[in-house]
């Protein structure tokens, strides 16, 4: 059982980290002025770096539904006057082992926000 809860913990921290790095990777991609904010082209790069996780590897490529939702968007920032582009990762995991002592399945967000260019 220990054996086990590990594993689920361990799966739980990678797809952390993935969607993690998945919102900072969309949002350098949004992060061009002729791309900001653009939904299909961050719905694209999070797809490509998310590809090593159980549910989504069998999505097509570019189509952002359940169990993984993406937002981008572009916007003025009010104190400085910038515009910036900020994508929205949600992810919904998989219950690897079904564990009494664990949830099983959880949504991670993540949100990256970088100035345009």
């Amino acid at each position: 059982m220990l054996f086990l809860g590990m594993v689920n913990f361990g799966f739980f921290v990678f797809a952390f980290i993935t969607v993690a790095n998945a919102a900072r990777v969309g949002a350098q991609a949004t992060a061009n002025a002729s791309f900001a904010g653009n939904q299909s082209v961050a719905c694209e790069v999070v797809m490509r770096e998310m590809r090593s996780l159980p549910n989504v590897a069998p999505l097509a490529l570019g189509n952002c539904v359940a169990p993984l939702q993406v937002d981008a968007k572009s916007d003025i920032d009010k104190e400085t006057g910038a515009e910036f582009t900020q994508v929205t990762v949600s992810y919904d995991t998989i219950q690897l082992f079904p564990l009494p002592f664990l949830s099983g399945k959880m949504r991670i967000n993540r949100t990256a926000k970088l100035r345009v260019i």
